[in-house]
């Protein structure tokens, strides 16, 4: 069984993400809507209404880094976030 790791998979606001050491480039959803603590829904409905920015294989979704810092540096309101 493989251990886990104590790296962050995402960082609050301001912060730098890493995994492994390196910094992490892109996010899934769950990551996120846990870093800017809302509901996945919230980020998936952003994603729709084309306010963010995300990438589309099949059935996977990811969002990158320097879409997310863009979007908090233009101090953005997340609905639903606190």
């Amino acid at each position: 069984m493989a251990s886990q790791s104590s790296t962050a998979l995402a960082a609050a606001p301001g912060e730098t993400a890493r995994i492994d050491g390196r910094i992490k480039s892109v996010f899934t959803v769950e990551e996120l809507a846990e870093r800017w603590e809302v509901n996945p829904r919230t980020i998936y409905a952003m994603i729709e209404r084309k306010e963010i920015l995300a990438v589309r294989v099949g059935r996977l979704v990811r969002i990158a880094r320097f879409v997310i810092e863009r979007f908090e540096s233009q101090g953005c309101e997340v609905p639903g976030g606190k």
